[in-house]
């Protein structure tokens, strides 16, 4: 069932359930169906993008908020893939008309669904226009609270970089705003004045039927990243830091191929995002730093600084995070057990820094919760991809979860930093 939305700045969800068409106001109004602080903060700060940056936005900001809205189970194909015709006004039609399959295809990419793109040209303006009132700065870096955003951050400010930071977040102040607070405050604090602006948005969509996977997440993202460094200039980078091995995201056994796989930061899909941008005329890059890299090297680059060991604990790499804190009151705010605890336990292991870590709920190195098959199943799953691993079909099986930008060398670095991830996770898992 093809579900049609419409981005507007009426109110006609009467019709909704008439012509199974969903009406969404785009991001510059107060939506019935979104939470959110987007307006607040360009008014605020005065930020100024271009037409067509704020037209990348709106445009996420939708994916985002029907990714969430539409549970698979109930209009999934299957339960699992669904199909969206997006219908939205940007303000040059020609170009998005022109690139209208590829952003299609690029969504479906992400988050393994289909979609359709219908554009109409608009003539009002999505904001009034602003000047920005900042010095320059050399990059922005998208800061979510995990370890990865974490070492990255610190990586750009000790080279005495100017940086503004990017923040999203859906909990509020219990959860992942805090988490991200806390970090800036201890970047901003060792590195001064190169830690020019933290910005902290807040987009949680509204709904009954809400879908947990949230695989378009990384879209809006992305966007708001794009948003701020666009304002401040057409050569300022975005910088996702991510480590090369979990953005491959490579399936390890048959039952994770595909749209079973996560995309948030996969070389193709960025790759997709930089070449659209480029194509609408913007001129901002996405750049991750990382991407031949392990999360264990990473660390183990920035182990000695004392930034890290002061912090490493107050980062959360959990898909879970504060769940069992939440619910069950405990005290540790990670799982320990999901894929990104797993990466992560592994890189601290790899760079002997236990000690600097936190607590998780769930230890994997315990007989008995390897055995349990709700908190050991991942576990499994990469000790089985570590048996089954040959080196000689390393490229083959990174381009199981998608195609590879570039060159057969760029191939070979992924199938490099693939083949040392998993065995970061295996010596952990063996320990």
């Amino acid at each position: 069932m093809k579900i049609n939305i419409l981005v507007e700045e009426g109110e006609k969800s009467k019709k909704q359930k008439r012509d199974n068409t969903f009406y969404i106001d785009s991001f510059s109004k107060l939506s019935k169906n979104v939470e959110h602080d987007i307006g607040w903060i360009i008014r605020k700060h005065k930020l100024s993008p271009s037409e067509e940056v704020l037209d990348f936005l709106n445009l996420a900001y939708v994916v985002y908020t029907i990714d969430q809205l539409f549970s698979r189970k109930k209009h999934g194909y299957y339960g699992w893939n669904r199909h969206f015709h997006i219908h939205i006004a940007v303000k040059n039609l020609k170009l998005w008309e022109n690139i209208s399959e590829k952003i299609a295809k690029t969504f479906s990419f992400l988050s393994g669904d289909k979609y359709e793109l219908s554009f109409a040209e608009r003539e009002e303006k999505l904001i009034e226009e602003a000047q920005l009132s900042t010095d320059h700065i050399n990059n922005v870096v998208l800061l979510s609270g995990g370890l990865d955003s974490f070492l990255g951050a610190i990586s750009v400010l000790k080279d005495n970089k100017k940086t503004a930071f990017v923040s999203h977040h859906k909990r509020g102040n219990a959860g992942e705003l805090t988490t991200q607070a806390e970090l800036y405050k201890a970047l901003s604090e060792k590195y001064k004045n190169n830690a020019s602006a933290h910005y902290k948005f807040y987009v949680q969509p509204k709904g009954t039927e809400s879908e947990l996977s949230q695989r378009a997440r990384s879209i809006i993202f992305i966007a708001l990243g794009i948003l701020v460094a666009n304002s401040y200039g057409e050569e300022v980078p975005l910088i996702i830091p991510e480590n090369g091995y979990i953005s491959l995201n490579v399936p390890l056994v048959s039952t994770r191929i595909g749209s079973l796989s996560t995309k948030t930061t996969h070389p193709h899909y960025i790759n997709n995002i930089n070449e659209i941008l480029e194509q609408l005329g913007v001129k901002n890059r996405i750049i991750n730093p990382y991407k031949y890299k392990t999360k264990g090297e990473m660390l183990e680059s920035l182990k000695t600084l004392k930034i890290v060991k002061d912090n490493l604990s107050k980062t959360l790499s959990c898909s879970k995070a504060g769940y069992y804190e939440r619910l069950y009151k405990r005290k540790e705010k990670q799982c320990g057990f999901c894929t990104p605890c797993i990466i992560r336990r592994s890189a601290v292991f790899h760079a002997k820094m236990d000690k600097y870590d936190s607590d998780y709920v769930f230890d994997l190195n315990k007989t008995e919760e390897k055995k349990n098959s709700e908190h050991g199943g991942n576990a499994s799953i990469f000790l089985r991809g570590a048996r089954k691993f040959k080196k000689e079909h390393a490229m083959f099986d990174v381009l199981k979860s998608g195609s590879i930008p570039g060159d057969e060398a760029s191939l070979k670095e992924y199938a490099g930093v693939y083949e040392r991830g998993l065995k970061e996770v295996e010596n952990f898992l063996k320990k």
